[in-house]
């Protein structure tokens, strides 16, 4: 347990020499402007990136380490050229958080990450994780309260849901019996213009028929079939009025 805590400390020490590089001065230089620039070299070396990689899955073990993990994570994201999200072991950091009992660990890093200046592109990527490893673990509700964070208007300006999680979202809560959160899930999808695919029309449809919703599920199929073959933005208004009042009317 010592030997774990005390590892989380020296990546972060790593990491604190090269925090400062985004805030200093570049350096004077007698080349000239002309010349082409250097390509940008990578914040971290391989050993350093290594080193990272072998200790995120120790810190992992125990969920107290978690905010270890979290605040690693921020650190590497605000670097100036920090290392692409995929050649870090976070499937091992988002596995182990949705495992956990307490969402407020999955919330907590979504919030630092967002105040982080430089995590902007990766937290949109970070969430859809998140989110799909909590369908996989039949935990639609909490997987709910990070797709409405993902939703929130003020997160709009690190970009929008893509039509990708959209999709897996809706089929995710039918596969775990949750239609209405796949209902509501794809009203916001219509809403954003985003035409689900047939595959995700399928999903709600049989959802909607194990409700014994038969006429919904017909009207409902039909309304985003127009959709998908590029209907007018009346059409799209029609299938966001149809779940709307789906919603309303539902009862468990």
């Amino acid at each position: 347990m010592r030997a774990v805590a005390a590892a989380a400390t020296q990546p972060l020490l790593i990491l604190r020499t090269l925090l400062p590089t985004p805030f200093s001065k570049p350096a004077s230089s007698s080349l000239s402007t002309h010349q082409n620039p250097l390509p940008p070299q990578p914040s971290l070396s391989p050993q350093q990136l290594t080193q990272i990689n072998l200790l995120i899955p120790r810190l992992c073990q125990r969920p107290d380490h978690l905010p270890h993990v979290a605040r690693l994570l921020d650190s590497i994201l605000l670097l100036p050229n920090p290392p692409p999200l995929t050649s870090l072991s976070l499937p091992i950091l988002i596995h182990s958080l949705t495992s956990s009992s307490d969402i407020s660990l999955s919330m907590s890093l979504l919030t630092r990450l967002g105040r982080n200046p430089r995590a902007g592109p990766h937290l949109l990527p970070i969430a859809h994780l998140l989110l799909a490893s909590y369908l996989r673990a039949r935990k639609p509700r909490d997987a709910m309260s990070i797709f409405r964070w993902m939703s929130r208007p003020e997160n709009s300006q690190w970009g929008k849901v893509n039509g990708s999680t959209y999709g897996m979202a809706v089929t995710g809560f039918c596969r775990n019996g949750r239609t209405l959160e796949a209902l509501k899930v794809l009203r916001g999808m219509v809403s954003a213009g985003v035409a689900p695919e047939e595959d995700v029309r399928g999903w709600v449809y049989r959802s909607l028929l194990r409700e014994a919703r038969v006429k919904e599920a017909v009207e409902l199929d039909g309304a985003l079939g127009r959709v998908r073959e590029g209907g007018k933005g009346g059409d799209r208004d029609a299938a966001v009025e149809l779940m709307d009042q789906m919603v309303r009317d539902w009862r468990e």
